[in-house]
């Protein structure tokens, strides 16, 4: 079987299918998870049952539940699966270079984790630096702790990338620590 891979400007219109609803779904669930809280914390007061006046915000908190929800569940699971919707838009298929066939769930593990550890860094510099900037606490680190997050973005979409013009079968660096490919399927 002839392996072709996929063109460079696909995978990214695919990838960025599959940002926006797994950014989406991360967003549902923190706002979700806020919700339950607000709710729990209202009771207790209600109540009047003992409880710290030390009202803290945990919207950041539940913000990184989500993206790590995101990371560590939805991705992985989703291009293990070969169900992730923006792929299948695409008719593309991640494939295993050691088998020619689907990857392993360890191989999505390995992909994601070298995918999306700049994108998780830098959204979590960008949400303390923003919490920061507009808390009671305002530091001159925030916009530096920015700048450092938008670097971690700009490693991502442009030195991971890079790489898929310097190889024959069009792998990011993720692809290759993963030993996989994208391919385009033939309908």
């Amino acid at each position: 079987m002839k392996i072709k891979s996929s063109l460079f400007i696909i995978r990214i219109l695919s990838y960025l299918i599959d940002i926006v609803i797994s950014f989406v779904l991360s967003l549902f669930l923190s706002k979700l998870l806020l919700g339950i809280h607000n709710i729990i914390e209202t009771k207790i007061q209600m109540n009047n049952l003992e409880h710290n006046d030390d009202i803290t915000d945990y919207s950041l908190f539940y913000s990184i539940v989500g993206l790590l929800f995101f990371y560590f569940i939805y991705y992985p699971l989703t291009e293990w699966k070969q169900n992730k919707i923006g792929k299948k838009i695409f008719n593309l298929k991640t494939i295993s270079l050691k088998t020619n066939s689907v990857i392993s769930l360890k191989q999505s593990y390995i992909k994601s984790l070298f995918l999306f550890t700049p994108i998780f860094l830098s959204f979590i510099v960008v949400l303390i630096s923003v919490k920061i900037k507009y808390s009671d606490i305002q530091s001159e680190m925030s916009g530096t702790n920015m700048e450092i997050g938008f670097v971690f973005l700009i490693y991502l979409l442009f030195v991971c990338s890079f790489f898929t013009f310097f190889n024959k079968k069009s792998q990011t660096i993720h692809d290759r620590i993963s030993n996989t490919i994208v391919i385009k399927i033939s309908v």
